[in-house]
């Protein structure tokens, strides 16, 4: 054998020795390395290894990526209902604010500024006991505008100012697709608009009453508005 060393003192013997005469330990073979130069690291190829950042951001990605779907989805959902939510308040909103007459043969929009009237004694000193429908409007030059449905052809509020009155011809008009015919009737003070209407064979009377100075202005605005919403049950 040649040379031997001493892994313990290093120490360099010549051949034949086996144990280090200086420290007593058993000596190795002449090509064991010095301190200093330890033995090549294995020739085995290590793969690299992924940043820990970079490993956990790929499943995070994808966590990501596929909940994004189900989120819209979601949203869309939940936008769909409240949608849905307020179209329906609304339409109860508007229903509850409709007047349905007294025979449930028809229903209107009550104007803004007026109120369905229940009671007896009406604004003109009449006592109401079988109108279908009253409602009442605002005050104008000491007058309650005020506007009165009634079964049949009877026309009360008319006659009443007749006597002292220019009354314009009948026009044909429509309410709610029901042929009816209107008549102004005016005196210096009140105004009276008198529409007749034939629905299934059955005659119906509204009279509009208001002030003479403002009864142009509920024609156009409060009148109009209430005849375009009539609905026939």
């Amino acid at each position: 054998m040649g040379r031997a060393v001493c892994r313990k003192c290093w120490t360099w013997h010549g051949s034949g020795a086996t144990v280090c005469p200086r420290c007593g330990a058993p000596l190795a073979a002449g090509n064991a390395q010095l301190p200093g130069n330890p033995p090549p690291p294995p020739s085995t190829v290590t793969p690299p290894v992924q940043p820990a950042a970079a490993t956990a951001a790929r499943p995070a990605a994808t966590v990501v990526s596929a909940h994004r779907p189900r989120r819209r989805r979601y949203l869309f959902i939940v936008t769909g209902a409240l949608v849905l939510a307020l179209v329906a308040t609304l339409l109860v909103l508007q229903w509850s604010a409709r007047a349905v007459s007294t025979d449930g043969t028809f229903s209107i929009q009550v104007p803004n500024g007026w109120a369905h009237f229940t009671g007896r004694s009406l604004p003109d000193g009449a006592t109401s006991t079988i109108d279908l429908m009253v409602l009442l409007g605002p005050i104008s030059d000491g007058v309650q505008a005020h506007l009165v449905v009634t079964s049949g052809l009877d026309q009360p509020a008319c006659r009443r100012v007749v006597t002292a009155t220019s009354a314009t011809a009948a026009t044909r008009t429509t309410v709610a697709g029901s042929t009816a015919l209107m008549t102004d009737c005016r005196t210096s003070t009140v105004g009276v608009e008198v529409i007749t209407v034939n629905h299934t064979n059955h005659a119906y009377t509204i009279a509009l009453t208001g002030a003479s100075g403002q009864f142009d202005r509920l024609r156009a605005g409060a009148l109009y508005d209430l005849l375009a919403s009539w609905r026939w049950n």
